[in-house]
């Protein structure tokens, strides 16, 4: 289950994921759904695009499905389930209105892109009516648990593996497909009622994400890395090489047949050795995908049940990933060490599961130097920067106390999180004044100044 919010009566909506089998003949009805879907965003897209150069404003109405179904060759689109056609326009309007929200905070524009129609990774959603889990029927979709099948408009009933029961009122279902082919449908629930809630402990924990390892636990636990990406490294070059080997060859063989006039194009880029070997490169990497989001979801439930409070860092893992043009060998293999770890689903599985049972997650700012300080003296006697990362113990120089690099870092957490916490409750009794907006900083420099001049 994905994570949930409280709304519609204060029921909590969750997202469940089934994987489903479709026939054949199913498959290609998935398929021209994702065709479907693809040709309205792209329509929208390029619509977006000439209006711009106009010098006029985008509408959702000018790139309604209906709009596009009425265009000459795009006659087949009636065929599809116009709720599936629908939400994808409703879901380009979002990502447009998304656009200029970011442009006002940034000042950059990020623009919607155009969608491939060749992915291989693709997905559309249906809106469904008057349906709740316990029965089998409703508009758009439903499960029939007896059967163990899933009912959707305009494909049928789809062989599925419903592992997990669910008592809810289903409102949106989603179909996807992943690069290795496999078909699932995700729905969004409204539950009857809200998971259990765990039994409080009374403890509270610091949490120090790494590299070296996983993570480091204010008393003392270490979660080792275990770089799983290390392990399936041989078996991915590998298989680049080959086919590196194959794409050469293909092409000599090309060039060869172009030259003495036999050549037929098919519109393959590749040969069916290429592919082959592709597929199972994408199924590694999928393999070792699952694999950190089952590391990320048991850690992260032993926290949660074990502690009542965790202090956790924040970070911008996007940031820690962005290239940078010093020392760009260097951080690249940085940075395949933090996504190994996947230290975003970690603490994103941390919150959800935590607000679900009752327990709380504190963050400590990015910019707090939980390592450069010494926690038995208190100042900044610690190593620092990128260049000593590779120190992992140091001796204070004021108290003479020998420090963990991780485990102090995961103290000093644990003292500013329960600091920041209980400065929070206050704020919510009105013992305290709230922290002020940048708005009130920056009002407040500006007075500053004009006394000044």
């Amino acid at each position: 289950m994905a994570q949930g919010k409280s709304t519609r009566e204060g029921k909590l909506c969750k997202g469940v994921k089934f994987r489903i089998d479709p026939s054949k003949e199913q498959e290609e009805i998935i398929q021209r759904h994702f065709d479907g879907v693809c040709l309205v965003w792209n329509y929208a897209n390029a619509l977006r695009i000439q209006r711009k150069e106009d010098h006029q404003t985008l509408k959702e109405s000018d790139y309604y499905y209906t709009v596009i179904q009425n265009i000459p060759g795009n006659e087949w689109m009636k065929t599809l389930s116009s709720s599936a056609l629908a939400q994808e326009a409703k879901r380009y309007k979002k990502r447009y209105d998304w656009m200029w929200e970011e442009y006002k905070k940034t000042g950059r524009i990020n623009p919607p892109r155009f969608k491939k129609p060749e992915d291989p990774r693709n997905s559309y959603t249906i809106q469904v009516q008057h349906c709740h889990s316990s029965k089998p029927q409703g508009g758009g979709a439903y499960i029939d648990w007896g059967t163990s099948t899933v009912y959707v408009s305009k494909v049928g009933r789809i062989k599925a593996k419903l592992h997990r029961r669910f008592k809810g009122e289903i409102t949106f279902a989603t179909i996807s497909r992943t690069k290795t082919g496999k078909y699932y449908i995700s729905f969004t629930v409204y539950l009857d009622r809200k998971p259990p809630q765990l039994p409080k402990t009374g403890k509270a924990i610091g949490i120090d994400i790494g590299v070296k390892d996983r993570m480091v636990t204010s008393d003392g636990t270490i979660y080792p890395n275990e770089r799983i990406r290390a392990k399936y490294n041989r078996e991915l070059v590998l298989l680049q090489r080959k086919m590196a080997r194959s794409d050469i060859e293909f092409k000599k063989r090309r060039e060869e047949a172009i030259k003495n006039g036999t050549w037929v194009e098919t519109g393959e880029k590749h040969s069916k050795t290429w592919y082959k070997h592709h597929k199972k490169f994408l199924a590694i990497h999928e393999k070792i995908t699952e694999i950190r989001k089952d590391i990320a979801h048991k850690r992260s439930a032993e926290l949660v049940r074990e502690n009542d409070l965790i202090c956790v860092e924040k970070l911008k893992v996007k940031n820690m990933l962005r290239k940078g043009k010093k020392n760009s060998a260097k951080k690249r293999g940085l940075h395949r060490n933090i996504a190994d770890v996947a230290p975003a689903l970690l603490l994103y599985d941390l919150k959800y599961k935590a607000k679900e049972r009752g327990k709380e997650v504190q963050e400590v700012g990015q910019n707090y130097p939980s390592t450069q300080i010494c926690n038995n003296y208190g100042e900044r006697t610690g190593p620092k920067g990128i260049g000593e990362l590779g120190v992992r113990e140091w001796v204070c120089s004021n108290c003479h106390a020998h420090n963990h690099r991780d485990h102090n870092a995961a103290n000093n957490i644990l003292d500013e999180g329960i600091r920041l916490h209980e400065e929070e409750k206050l704020r919510k009794e009105g013992k305290l004044p709230k922290p002020k907006t940048k708005k009130q900083k920056r009002k407040e420099q500006q007075n500053d100044y004009s006394k000044c001049s």
